[in-house]
């Protein structure tokens, strides 16, 4: 017991020290934010004592990094949500612009690849958009046709392979611009 009156003396001092804004914008978080972020570190604790690589800075980098991927995708679907429509095929078509994009970086550059392949899939959006306005279909249907599609499509230009960017030397030099 005699702990945890020492834990609440720090945190009331802790409180006192900081200014009377901060304090009421931290009391206004819901408590299912602090409850997220309680999670968070007890997985990522989890992970870390479970494996001593985890904990890593290049393994944290990668997460992270991943998150600003997903949270790119999300923005995407979140537009169309809010739209009141849903869109099924986002990662088919990343999946499709991925293995474009790989096939065209070795002849075009990085660059050209980015914009051709953006292009592409705006091209493959603005058409989708209108034939689901157009015809009336529901959104929810008409992709998850274009999902089926899309996936066929990648597994048919794929040559049913993994596909790998075709120069290294080009890999390592966008990583280090990265």
């Amino acid at each position: 017991m005699r702990s945890l009156n020492g834990i609440a003396s720090i945190t009331r001092a802790w409180a006192a020290a900081l200014p009377g804004t901060a304090v009421r914008a931290i009391r206004r978080v819901p408590p299912i934010t602090w409850a997220r972020a309680g999670l968070f570190v007890v997985v990522f604790l989890a992970f870390a004592l479970t494996d001593a690589r985890f904990a890593r800075a290049v393994n944290v980098y990668t997460i992270f990094e991943g998150f600003a991927w997903l949270g790119l995708a999300a923005l995407a679907v979140g537009i169309t949500i809010i739209a009141g429509e849903f869109d099924l095929s986002v990662g088919s078509a990343a999946a499709v612009a991925g293995i474009l994009a790989m096939m065209l970086i070795g002849d075009l550059g990085l660059i050209p690849t980015i914009l051709v392949v953006a292009l592409i899939g705006m091209a493959f959006g603005l058409i989708q958009g209108m034939l689901i306005y157009r015809l009336r279909i529901a959104s929810l249907v008409f992709t998850l046709g274009s999902l089926i599609g899309l996936r066929g499509l990648a597994f048919v230009i794929s040559g049913e392979n993994t596909v790998v960017m075709p120069n290294l030397e080009l890999a390592k030099t966008i990583k280090q611009q990265l």
